[in-house]
């Protein structure tokens, strides 16, 4: 049973399978903590009673001037700093399967006990796959770790395809 197993795996892989080298590597900001990411900012809703729509303000989280700040500085790094195989890029955004995709982070604090590692996870996610016009549902596996570089705090993300 096993043995077909792996010969469908194998019948069934994705060339791009088994491509460890990133295709994305960059070096971006530090994002913002969470704290410093989110904020609660009141958007018009609709409610109806007994057939009777009425418009009131609804809370939703919002983005703070900080993450604008961090997205727009992450745009420029990715554009003018990042090293990227286009055609790695392209063939996942071609691939009619799903390519499982990793992504490690680390995180240069200036110090190592102030932050967390996990606030800015998502904020330096959805800035690369932004960038990549891709979609970050294809993550299966994310990596981080956490330094302390009091001359120069950044995040280092790479971003390569699973191999099996």
């Amino acid at each position: 049973m096993q043995a077909i197993r792996d010969l469908v795996s194998l019948l069934f892989k994705h060339p791009l399978q088994g491509c460890d080298v990133p295709f994305l590597s960059a070096t971006l900001p530090l994002p913002p903590s969470v704290n410093g990411s989110y904020r609660i900012v009141q958007v018009p809703g609709q409610t109806t009673i007994k057939g009777n729509k009425t418009i009131r303000l609804v809370n939703r989280l919002g983005s703070t001037p900080e993450l604008e700040s961090f997205k727009y500085e992450a745009a420029i790094a990715l554009q003018q700093d990042s090293i990227l195989d286009d055609l790695i890029v392209e063939s996942i955004r071609a691939s009619s399967k799903k390519i499982p995709l990793r992504i490690i982070m680390r995180f240069y604090f200036p110090t190592m006990w102030l932050r967390d590692i996990d606030g800015g996870i998502k904020a330096v996610q959805d800035a690369c796959f932004l960038h990549l016009g891709m979609n970050d549902n294809q993550v299966v596996q994310l990596v981080t770790e956490k330094f302390a570089d009091k001359a120069n705090p950044r995040c280092e993300v790479e971003i390569s395809i699973v191999g099996k």
